[in-house]
């Protein structure tokens, strides 16, 4: 998880390709993400 503690959102954003579904999910299992930001950026948040 340490590796995913310094990425930040335009890391997250180069993980996805732009096509025909361009959703974003993004699954933070250990809370390390602030939702806001994500969610404000268009991403479908989810934590456990």
């Amino acid at each position: 998880h340490e590796q995913f503690k310094n990425l930040g959102q335009a890391d997250f954003d180069k993980m996805f390709k732009s096509g025909r579904n361009e959703e974003k999910v993004l699954v933070d299992i250990k809370g390390l993400l602030s939702r806001k930001e994500y969610e404000k950026a268009g991403y479908k948040y989810w934590r456990l």
